[in-house]
């Protein structure tokens, strides 16, 4: 947002550069290894590795390479908003010592992060 790119230089200077606020996740695929598009679902799944990088108070406490799955679905006939969940787990996101992990309602004892999509949309044709 706006506001971030003009405290950004603020927090920098008080906190050290790279400082982005109290809390701080950064996610992204290293790779993909496998990529489903079901059209009678309307999901689209990915699998592969991803890493994970949790900040608390400019401090990182989580950085791990970890397998995940992706999956998007598409829920426009239904008339609900479309959704994306992200399923992993690394030492500090893990359902079994983290209270704030959300165990993931699609892989037995990973975590999950995601939900209703507040910008953007799937679209999966049929």
């Amino acid at each position: 947002s706006d506001m971030v790119a003009v405290l950004q230089p603020v927090l920098s200077t008080l906190f050290g550069n790279g400082f982005s606020g109290p809390f701080a996740m950064l996610m992204f695929s290293e790779d993909v290894q496998s990529y489903d598009v079901n059209r009678t679902a309307k999901t689209i799944m990915a699998k592969g590795n991803m890493r994970s990088i949790t900040k608390i108070g400019g401090v990182t406490i989580d950085d791990a390479l970890t397998p995940y799955l992706a999956i998007a679905t598409d829920n426009k006939a239904k008339g609900t908003p479309d959704t994306f969940f992200l399923s992993y787990k690394t030492p500090f996101w893990n359902t079994a010592t983290n209270p704030l992990a959300t165990p993931s309602q699609f892989v037995n004892g990973y975590s999950q992060f995601g939900g209703e999509l507040i910008m953007g949309k799937v679209n999966v044709a049929s």
